[in-house]
């Protein structure tokens, strides 16, 4: 995990402490497979994604992850937009 994804970890826990939750980190090269697969091996109640923008070369040249997910996921899926500053 990198400072910046540890240092968004941290504000969420803190945001979230009078929330019953539970953080996973989970290991895996393909993002969209990791997800697929632990919400196969465990009981999730719902998922929670941040959909980023991106610029108009990062949409031609990558699927987007949520949309596809989106698709195939079992469970309640919530995308929240990012903050734009």
């Amino acid at each position: 995990m990198s400072v910046l994804q540890q240092k968004n970890k941290d504000i969420l826990e803190s945001k979230l402490a009078k929330v019953a939750n539970v953080f996973h980190d989970v290991s895996n090269l393909n993002v969209e497979e990791a997800i697929l697969d632990f919400q196969m091996k465990n009981k999730i109640n719902m998922l929670i994604m941040i959909n980023n923008k991106h610029s108009f070369f990062e949409n031609l040249f990558f699927k987007k992850l949520i949309h596809h997910i989106g698709f195939h996921i079992k469970t309640p899926f919530l995308v929240i937009p990012s903050k734009t500053e």
